[in-house]
């Protein structure tokens, strides 16, 4: 039978597609799913039905036009036109709607005690649009402690699904799957019925057994107490560990540091030097310095510092390094934070790479509906597969005129993937970032800038200014006689008026700042406090408005 096809732009139908080809892909495949596209462009009649950013959706079935299985959704991401006579074409690509997780970075972000699944779903409402989180599920258990320093969101994901023996990808209808391992059947079964091909790959340098994670460093306050000749004599008191931060007491008074061999001569006022990599403390003397800062005999000499303690663990695979010989992985990563952490990681490695990764690609006639995550039987005696299942990993569909024909679109990669170049590349990428995010914290200050659209304004009711005199000689504030600070010019002392200062009319909160029978300014008095009305001096006048405005 004929395998009949459909291609729309954002709902639009494309009738003149050349060819058509999707590449359904899983976490496990380190990119995204994606399409590409060979279409007429005679007189130009294609040039206006695509847009950067629009949805594409492909449909395929075997025997029914017009078909309605969709096979792929994503987004257009580059148009290329070709004019030539009589053969003018348009080439289009784009990926699936995973491309939403890679275009955006998870933020500087802790997550500590939460569920894998949790976690998931918070990076993608927080950092991602279009996708939702239906089939998101969780394992049993939760992660102690994961940190996130402007990565990818896809990477995030990522790094949970290894950490949790699940894979995930985004499906047509932009729904996220995170989901278990081999947890899910389609129910089909691959042998030389409905195959074309079929070849398998299993390779030694696949495997490791033995496995180190080092994380990052933390600094842990450590103190050393030592007596000034006895037993040690001299100037030079050797640590345990190379010293950060360093505070040394003698004889219970605080010393002044310096880094050894910074100048010849210590700058004055020094007493003792540090050298980190001799872990030592070298206290200072000599006629160019001037004075002596060694400790006399007897002297208690306190020295606290920090020491730099590392995240490494290691685990081995005995019966793997048994059968295969020993091959060991080293991960270094300052991201880890924690022991937990670091244990979890050496555990799924080792889970992972103990055993040779063996890689099956087959090229399948008639069958299309596969979904990448699920499981299939896999059969294929002369090749040593007996009834073996496997993961699908990728699908891959070749959508030419001849393969339409014939019925031979799809090829799938079942089982393990091995290592490729693309592989490589996203590992030299991934290693960048986490290089060049060595000094972002969590704790840091972020200014966001947005761009936005639409009118921005600040409403007010208005502004008016008033004013009014303030008779007599009573307390005024800013007048060069009657607002002199800590004087007598606070009012006339004579009329019991405040006098700052003063043991008798100075007296806070109380009718001694001034009589408050006569109404002037009484500082805390609640009738004759009042900053702003007419009891503040000896006036009754009112405020008079002098302009007003503002208004908009």
């Amino acid at each position: 039978m004929v395998v009949f096809t459909k291609l729309t732009s954002s709902g639009l139908t494309i009738l003149d597609a050349n060819s058509i080809t999707v590449n359904k892909s899983t976490s496990a495949n380190n990119s995204s799913s994606n399409f590409s596209a060979n279409i007429d462009n005679f007189y130009g009649r294609n040039k206006g039905k695509f847009t950067v950013g629009n949805v594409i959706n492909i449909y395929a079935d075997i025997g029914s036009n017009p078909p309605t299985t969709r096979i792929f959704s994503g987004i257009l991401e580059d148009i290329k036109f070709d004019g030539k006579p009589n053969s003018d074409t348009v080439a289009i690509n784009g990926r699936d709607f995973s491309a939403r997780m890679m275009d955006r970075t998870v933020e500087p972000e802790v997550y500590t005690g939460l569920g894998a699944g949790s976690i998931v779903k918070d990076i993608i409402n927080k950092y991602t649009d279009d996708i939702t989180t239906t089939n998101v599920n969780s394992p049993a258990g939760s992660v102690a402690r994961i940190t996130f320093t402007n990565i990818s969101v896809y990477d995030a994901v990522k790094q949970l699904s290894e950490l949790s023996g699940y894979v995930f990808y985004v499906d047509a209808d932009k729904d996220l799957h995170f989901e278990e391992k081999s947890s899910v059947s389609s129910n089909l079964t691959f042998n030389s019925g409905n195959t074309i091909a079929a070849n398998f790959d299993e390779r030694r340098d696949t495997v490791f057994n033995e496995v180190w994670v080092y994380g990052d460093r933390y600094l842990d306050g450590h103190q050393e107490d030592f007596t000034a000749g006895s037993p040690l004599g001299g100037s030079v008191f050797t640590l345990l560990y190379k010293p950060h931060n360093t505070l040394v007491h003698v004889a219970g008074s605080i010393q002044v540091g310096g880094i050894l061999e910074m100048s010849t001569v210590p700058p004055s006022g020094t007493n003792y030097l540090v050298s980190y990599n001799d872990k030592s403390i070298t206290f200072v003397s000599g006629t160019d310095l001037g004075y002596s800062s060694i400790p006399a005999s007897g002297d208690a000499v306190v020295i606290g510092y920090d020491r730099a303690l590392p995240i490494v663990k290691q685990g081995i695979d005995n019966p793997s390094v048994a059968a295969y010989g020993k091959r060991v992985k080293t991960i270094i990563d300052k991201n880890i934070k924690d022991p937990e952490t670091a244990q979890d990681i050496v555990r799924t490695q080792l889970l992972e790479t103990a055993v040779p990764k063996k890689e099956g690609n087959i090229s399948i006639q008639g069958v299309l509906a596969v979904t990448p995550t699920q499981t299939a039987v896999v059969d294929f005696p002369n090749e040593g597969v007996n009834n073996k299942t496997y993961d699908i990993l990728s699908a891959s569909y070749n959508f030419s005129p001849n393969n339409l024909l014939s019925e031979k679109v799809l090829k799938i990669k079942v089982n393990k993937k091995l290592h490729d170049m693309t592989d490589t590349i996203k590992d030299i990428l991934n290693e960048l970032k986490k290089i060049q995010a060595d000094e972002v914290d969590t704790a840091d200050i972020i200014t966001r800038g947005q761009f936005v659209t639409g009118s921005l304004g600040i409403r007010s009711s208005g502004c008016i200014v008033k004013v009014r005199s303030i008779a007599g000689d009573g307390l005024v504030w800013g007048n060069q006689t009657f607002g002199i600070w800590d004087s007598y010019k606070w009012k006339d002392p004579a009329t019991t008026a405040m006098i700052y200062n003063d043991v008798n009319h100075g007296i806070y909160n109380t009718s001694l700042y001034g009589g408050s029978g006569l109404g002037e300014f009484v500082l805390g008095d609640n009738q004759f406090g009042k900053l702003g009305t007419s009891q503040l001096g000896q006036t009754s006048q009112q405020y008079t408005t002098i302009w007003s405005g503002c208004y908009f």
